[in-house]
């Protein structure tokens, strides 16, 4: 919502009169203990879309607030319509970046001006005036009023049900049954939502552990309705079936089904909030993961959705820190007050896991690790496996960087002491100990004056061979001698040509005073910036290179990390 940077609030339930804040991102992660008010959060979130969700919290005295970052156009304009700054035009170097707060509330519909953080030049009540002259309450009453808001609480299910019952889908689960038969035996509506849509999207998120042929609903003796799943000629009763696999289709519903049933302005317009509470619950970690992917994904190939998920599971953790447009959020409880932070450190992360009670031997690896010298390193390599490897193969899920940091390598090995009393492998570090799925990448280091890599090299490829994982040493000297020249020069207006396999690239960089430049503030904000323009055509026709053969082979490793894998899912 790009209109909306965020939302404040304050007295509801536990949390007090401090306000707190729950940034807008795509993607929003609420964890913390039972009852420190992840589900008072999404409370929250629902009273910012349903004006009458609003009124029934006023009860509990919620004071919601939405931020706005003004642009100085917008500044310009609120200050220009009003006749309270005639001749006392203020500085925009004031007002540059600073925020703007509109109360939602519950006895009114509509937004209305609120606070105006560090406004320290002006009254704030001619600084309401100025921006009441303006246009953008209106503006974000209409986008609010285009907000569709669907939820699913912890306790769920999808039970048999009476014919038009109920075919809205509630947050328990109540309406499931009506909603698919109205869906799959009402001339009005698209079948297929059910039968091809929703049923693909399940055997993506299920498979390896079943495959599902067909979705259907039967009337029973007591004129209720069931949902039917299909093995080839096996039928089974989804009442009866297990609730991970009913969380599963719960979501699916609310992803696919419901907001092409109901009115929508189009997918490009319209807005829409998923909340989606403890979907862990009675799901294996592998499908855990399987279903947050698929909901990421549903995501990203929709730009106006955003998805909230409250959990008590680490899986969340792994998936999404670090992502771009994904935050997690921490909720506490001290004394009674509840209490919200952005997890956005090594430190909050492990307040988190202590939280928790996740302790290092208890968290869920991801498929695989690629060990790499350090962090320019996976910045290249990352980029080129979204080259070669599609969309599918994502950081933190099928693989995960580990670094070694050049000449620490000699303190690793790629051998499993079999004897508790071998004295040198006591004395280095067990790769295989920290994921058995793993390959390396290593710099070779050859130039014209050493044409051979050194023994710590030689010992660590023979251990990667010997258990049969991948060990790649770079053709050229090291990594970033892959790296295409029509990148350097696209990312720095540079006229470079290529940079030779064994030559050194800081020496090669220098010859351009705008590289050499960007090179010194360091080789990863280097790496940032060139990796953007880097295409697989450019990369394939540096002399010399194996690139392409060594990319194969590790895209053919990273997807042998997992085992039965489905083709990737494509909406």
């Amino acid at each position: 919502m790009s209109q909306i940077d965020a939302i404040r609030f304050r007295k509801y339930k536990s949390f007090g009169e401090e306000y707190s804040t729950i940034p807008l991102k795509h993607m929003t992660v609420l964890i913390g203990r039972n009852n420190s008010g992840k589900s008072s959060c999404i409370d929250v979130i629902e009273a910012l879309c349903r004006p009458d969700t609003l009124a029934s919290t006023k009860k509990h005295s919620l004071e919601l607030l939405v931020d706005r970052m003004l642009s100085d156009d917008e500044w310009t304009d609120h200050f220009s319509k009003s006749g309270y700054f005639k001749g006392v035009y203020p500085s925009l170097n004031q007002f540059h970046g600073r925020i703007c707060s509109f109360n939602l509330l519950p006895q009114s519909s509509g937004v209305h001006p609120s606070s105006y953080p560090d406004m320290i030049p002006f009254e704030e009540k001619e600084l309401n005036t100025a921006i009441r002259s303006s246009e953008l309450e209106n503006q974000l009453d209409m986008l609010i009023k285009k907000i569709s808001f669907v939820r699913i609480n912890a306790e769920r299910d999808i039970v048999p049900e009476v014919e038009g019952a109920k075919e809205n889908l509630d947050e328990n689960g109540n309406g499931a049954t009506s909603l698919i038969n109205l869906i799959l035996n009402h001339e009005d509506q698209n079948e297929w939502l059910i039968k091809r849509d929703l049923l693909d999207a399940l055997n993506h998120i299920m498979y390896p552990d079943a495959i599902y042929t067909g979705i259907d609903v039967k009337k029973l003796r007591d004129d209720k309705w069931e949902v039917f799943l299909y093995e080839d000629d096996k039928k089974y009763a989804l009442s009866k079936m297990g609730s991970g696999l009913k969380t599963v289709i719960l979501v699916l519903l609310c992803l696919i089904v419901i907001p092409s049933t109901k009115h929508f302005y189009t997918w490009e317009d319209a807005i829409c909030i998923f909340a989606f509470e403890e979907l862990e619950n009675n799901l294996h970690p592998a499908l855990q993961r399987r279903l947050f992917d698929y909901i990421d994904k549903f995501r990203l190939n929709h730009p106006n959705t955003y998805v909230f998920l409250t959990t008590h599971s680490h899986v969340p953790i792994n998936m999404f820190a670090g992502q771009e447009d994904a935050q997690i959020l921490h909720v506490t409880k001290k004394d009674g007050v509840s209490s919200l932070h952005v997890i956005d450190d090594l430190i909050s992360k492990s307040e988190v896991l202590n939280d928790l009670d996740v302790r290092a031997s208890d968290l869920l690896q991801s498929n695989g690790i690629i060990w790499v010298e350090g962090p320019s390193d996976r910045i290249y390599i990352k980029r080129w496996i979204e080259l070669w490897g599609g969309s599918d193969l994502r950081e933190g899920i099928d693989y995960q960087f580990l670094y070694y940091g050049g000449r620490l390598l000699s303190h690793y090995s790629a051998v499993e002491s079999e004897d508790p009393d071998d004295q040198v492998d006591e004395k280095l570090i067990e790769i295989l100990k920290i994921n058995r799925n793993a390959a390396i990448v290593m710099d070779s280091d050859i130039t014209r004056e050493r044409p051979d890599i050194n023994k710590t090299k030689e010992r660590i490829q023979d251990g990667f061979k010997q258990n049969h994982m991948l060990c790649w040493i770079t053709a050229g000297k090291e990594i970033e001698n892959y790296v295409p020249v029509q990148a350097i020069n696209s990312a720095y207006g540079c006229q470079l040509s290529q940079c030779g396999l064994n030559n050194l690239f800081p020496n090669y960089v220098k010859k351009d005073a705008t590289t050499q430049k960007a090179f010194r503030k360091g080789k990863v904000s280097f790496a940032c910036e060139v990796a953007k323009h880097i295409t697989k055509g450019d990369s394939i026709q540096v002399p010399r290179s194996d690139l392409e053969q060594k990319m194969a082979e590790l895209i053919k490793t990273i997807r042998g990390w997992t085992p039965n894998r489905l083709e990737p899912y494509i909406e």
